[in-house]
């Protein structure tokens, strides 16, 4: 557990800010999602002024960043924080709050910085106070059996079907466990009647490339035909294949061959 001051004006100096920062054991690989979270309460404050409840702005939060930070001449860092909350969060000093979200990163990240930001294009709402931060979390997604499906997802949030397995070189199923995960797709996309979804098929490096894209864009095609006929509307499902463009392991080894043959929906609105 750690505590910041989010920022004050009350000791004579404009809007600073404390952060607490690290650097991560493992850096965050592209277009693979993490569950990320933390939790935070208000401290008691001997300042009067500063000892009063409040809202949590989309200010503060967790920022993913690689290389360094700028400030602004509030004494504030500048950034936009990936992790924050959706809505209006009272942060007491009764009871702890938590924030999370689903967070899939176009750029390998390797740092966590977390506290009050400043955006250059506007003047932010500012939260004064002392807060306490525990229990930071950051999680990869790797079985689409263990993500909320009640969470709104943010628009670009990569879900994998990780279950769903194509006999060698074709777009029939290898088993009943891969009916199983599409028959949990179509329960997902029925509980949330207005989220569209781009299936995505990918291979690895093996073979003729070109075949390798044709047959990735068969297999998404495969699954978008499949919950269309379970009753979805076809008008929120999208499909694409991409071969082995966007790799998220290596090719060079078996394991990493692996996790390129997947198949998996990006959330594209709501």
């Amino acid at each position: 557990m750690v505590g910041i001051q989010a920022s004050t004006s009350y000791w004579g100096e404009n809007n600073w800010g404390e952060y607490v920062g690290v650097e991560l054991i493992k850096e965050l690989t592209p277009n693979r999602t993490y569950y990320v979270e933390y939790w935070i309460q208000r401290a008691t404050c001997i300042n009067p002024k500063m000892d009063i409840d409040v809202i949590m702005n989309p200010n503060f939060g967790i920022l993913f960043y690689t290389d360094t930070l700028r400030t602004s001449n509030h004494k504030m860092l500048i950034g936009d924080p990936q992790i924050k909350a959706d809505t209006p969060l009272l942060v007491t000093d009764e009871e702890w709050l938590k924030v999370s979200k689903y967070f899939t990163p176009k750029y390998r990240y390797n740092k966590i910085c977390i506290g009050q930001f400043w955006k250059e294009d506007k003047n932010p709402m500012i939260m004064t106070g002392y807060y306490l931060i525990d229990d930071v979390l950051i999680e990869e997604l790797k079985d689409f059996g263990k993500f909320d499906k009640d969470a709104k997802l943010p628009i670009g949030t990569i879900i994998p079907l990780n279950h769903v397995q194509f006999v060698t070189g074709s777009v029939k199923l290898s088993n009943q466990e891969s009916y199983t995960q599409l028959k949990e797709l179509v329960s997902y996309l029925n509980l949330n009647p207005s989220v569209r979804i781009r299936v995505k098929g990918h291979t690895d490096s093996i073979g003729i490339k070109k075949s390798n894209l044709t047959l990735s864009k068969e297999r998404a095609k495969f699954i978008a035909k499949y919950v269309i006929e379970a009753g979805i509307d076809k008008d929120r499902i999208e499909w694409e294949g991409y071969g082995d463009n966007h790799p998220i392991g290596d090719n060079k080894t078996e394991e990493g061959r692996a996790v390129n043959r997947r198949v998996e929906f990006e959330v594209i609105g709501w």
